[in-house]
């Protein structure tokens, strides 16, 4: 999947980060909702704002009594996906970017005395990739979940 040349020129360039990154497409279907729990957990906690949720648990089954599965629980789940896709491909790149940078040539990073270095530094720098990558799409994902809230009562009123 990745080159196995980890000369420097080639380290970040030559890794095949699509397969990787369509992991955020299944990952985006479990964080989705629960990441919309935590946004609606946390904007009921804005001034002038009483409670609404006595927890998350309270919260899901409110929003699936209220809109169903599909138009409250997975509510911006496609903005979820449209974060997860570039973020996964940032950690891969990162991860496997150090991983090769610090293990020596010919050396496999699993058996590698420094190796449990090399896959902590390796993981920290996918970590920084991850969010470097998708940071920006997450505070639009954020937004539009929470202008999306604050819109659905009125939204929800029918006129006559």
């Amino acid at each position: 999947m990745c080159d196995p040349d980890p000369s420097p020129s080639s380290i970040f360039l030559n890794i095949d980060c699509y397969p990787h990154s369509l992991l955020g497409v299944v990952n985006a279907v479990l964080a989705s909702p629960v990441e919309l729990l935590k946004i609606k957990m946390q904007a009921q906690y804005g001034s002038g704002s009483t409670l609404r949720y006595s927890g998350p648990v309270d919260c899901a089954r409110q929003l699936i009594r209220e809109h169903g599965i599909r138009h409250g629980l997975m509510r911006g789940y496609w903005i979820s996906v449209i974060r997860e896709i570039p973020g996964y491909a940032g950690f891969y790149a990162g991860f496997e970017g150090m991983k090769r940078y610090l293990t020596p040539k010919g050396e496999n990073s699993a058996t590698y005395p420094h190796g449990l270095f090399t896959l902590m530094a390796s993981g920290a720098t996918g970590g920084v990739s991850y969010w470097f990558a998708c940071y920006p799409l997450d505070m639009l994902k954020s937004m539009v979940r929470y202008c999306v809230l604050l819109l659905l009562p009125i939204l929800s009123v029918r006129i006559n």
